[in-house]
């Protein structure tokens, strides 16, 4: 499989995911990429997002974030729901992470998918 074919297959995927999904580079403290369902949730554009600090996220939870951030560094891998994000309206929204160390041809980076609290809630507790 050529590289160009590759990276068109991940766009596609990473375009039409319905969870939201976030690459940020921890090192550097930016956003490199979000998709389209990352923009819904939290209410940003896409421009907005691409040129934010991921910490700008989480303006109230530094602390956790990089705790949060050293453990995927560490381990690989790692899930969180002790988070809160801020929205675009300013609303604060709890969050799950469950994110994964990637290496590429950028560099470090952290791929996270994104889950709102509440909605992960309501699907745990609502009976089949």
């Amino acid at each position: 499989m050529e590289g160009s074919d590759a990276a068109a297959r991940y766009q596609a995927v990473f375009e039409s995911a319905a969870e939201a999904m976030l690459v940020f580079d921890p090192i550097a403290d930016r956003i490199v990429d979000a998709n389209a369902s990352a923009e819904r949730l939290l209410g940003f554009a896409r421009e907005e997002l691409l040129n934010m600090r991921m910490s700008a996220l989480h303006p109230r939870q530094l602390p956790e974030l990089i705790a949060f951030t050293d453990e995927v560094l560490e381990r690989g891998h790692a899930w969180t729901g002790k988070l809160e994000c801020r929205r675009a309206d300013g609303r604060p929204l709890r969050v799950e992470y469950s994110a994964a160390v990637s290496r590429n041809e950028d560099g470090l980076q952290i791929a996270a998918i994104v889950y709102d609290s509440a909605t992960v809630s309501a699907q745990l507790t609502t009976p089949p």
